[in-house]
């Protein structure tokens, strides 16, 4: 499945994102912005960035280095100096957002996979 990012006239359709940690921090933190559009916005654009990371067209996201509202500060002063309407940022972030929401397991899907972890003494 794929993911579509509409900016100005630049399009692409990029892979999901399949870092699941990566999935939860930016939904967590996308659910903690929605009072704030200065935090949304910088968390739309941060998710842009990690859509895009393989295209190597912005800053590069590091997990384990980047919170999410700087990195997205970076991505978004990136993308205000190619002129991408701040419609365009909302619209493709979000689609990134959702994808990432999508991919977290539910309860359900758990529930059915509920031995994946081994039993004390067995081998792995």
């Amino acid at each position: 499945m794929t993911i579509k990012i509409k900016l100005g006239d630049f399009q692409r359709e990029v892979p999901k994102i399949d870092d699941l940690a990566t999935c939860l921090e930016f939904t967590l933190t996308w659910g903690d912005a929605t009072d704030d559009n200065v935090d949304l916005l910088r968390v739309c654009s941060a998710a842009i960035g990690v859509g895009l990371d393989k295209e190597a067209l912005l800053p590069k996201y590091r997990p384990n280095r980047d919170k999410i509202y700087v990195y997205g500060r970076k991505v978004l002063e990136r993308l205000l100096v190619k002129e991408i309407p701040m419609n365009d940022i909302y619209t493709a972030g979000t689609n990134v957002l959702k994808s990432m929401a999508e991919s977290i397991p539910q309860k359900k899907e758990v529930d059915e996979k509920m031995d994946f972890f081994h039993s004390p003494g067995e081998d792995s």
